[in-house]
């Protein structure tokens, strides 16, 4: 290991880059394929009385994609306030300090 750190260090700086990239990717895609995996695990089973009440729980994904979504949309609407020359969109909070 210390022979390859060592190697890594004599390489140019864009390959160095290049290296750090894609080991983060790489580090960033296991644990994303962890964190889907757990979202893919079964409950344990539930009494079916509760069936009613889990028809109605969305996916992890739809739910997410509607965050998104919805993230999407309040930045349009602020960007579309500035670029209409507001100073401020209409939603927006205003601090005032020394007030509570």
């Amino acid at each position: 290991m210390k022979r390859h750190l060592e190697n890594l260090r004599a390489k140019p700086d864009h390959v160095k880059r290049n290296i750090a990239f894609g080991t983060s990717l790489g580090i960033t895609a296991i644990i994303f394929v962890f964190w889907v995996v757990s979202l893919t695990v079964q409950a344990p089973s539930v009494s079916a009385s509760n069936d009613d009440a889990l028809a109605k729980v969305e996916s992890p994904f739809s739910s997410m994609s509607a965050s998104v979504g919805d993230a999407w949309s309040s930045i349009k609407d602020v960007l579309s306030a500035y670029g209409k020359g507001t100073s401020q969109p209409a939603n927006a909070l205003e601090v005032v300090p020394g007030s509570r």
